[in-house]
């Protein structure tokens, strides 16, 4: 039977849940954003475990670029230029670590935002959205 004490034993960095949402403005997450305000993303990297966890990244940056496509398949992108030095981020017990990084208004329609984090894996999240 397994305890409380196995499954912390078990909890590492596969159990971290990487994520990606829009932002309003104000700060809060929008599945159907406004097209009259300048939009964020914000890129999220959750632990459910009950212990702190540390993620590495290649360099300095949490995130390596962001991708916006619209349902028609067009796509923009940003990347980033990050100090050639490997980095430990802390992510604490129950908690998370984000990278928000102001994007601009976008156009009506349907988009998927898909981060690319800056580890070894280069991990990726995906979210879908829509702008009125």
């Amino acid at each position: 039977a397994d305890t409380d004490a196995d499954a912390d034993v078990d909890c590492d960095l596969d159990d971290l849940v990487f994520s990606v949402e829009m932002r309003s403005p104000d700060g809060t997450a929008c599945e159907a954003c406004s097209s009259r305000v300048s939009l964020s993303i914000a890129s999220l990297i959750a632990n459910p475990c009950e212990e702190d966890l540390v993620f590495t990244t290649t360099d300095s940056c949490l995130v390596s670029s962001w991708e916006i496509i619209d349902d028609s398949g067009m796509g923009m992108g940003m990347g980033v230029i990050c100090s050639p030095t490997i980095t430990d981020w802390d992510i604490p017990a129950g908690d998370w670590i984000e990278d928000v990084t102001k994007w601009g208004p976008l156009s009506h329609g349907s988009y998927v935002v898909t981060v690319t984090f800056d580890d070894e894996a280069s991990t990726t999240a995906s979210s879908r959205f829509t702008v009125k």
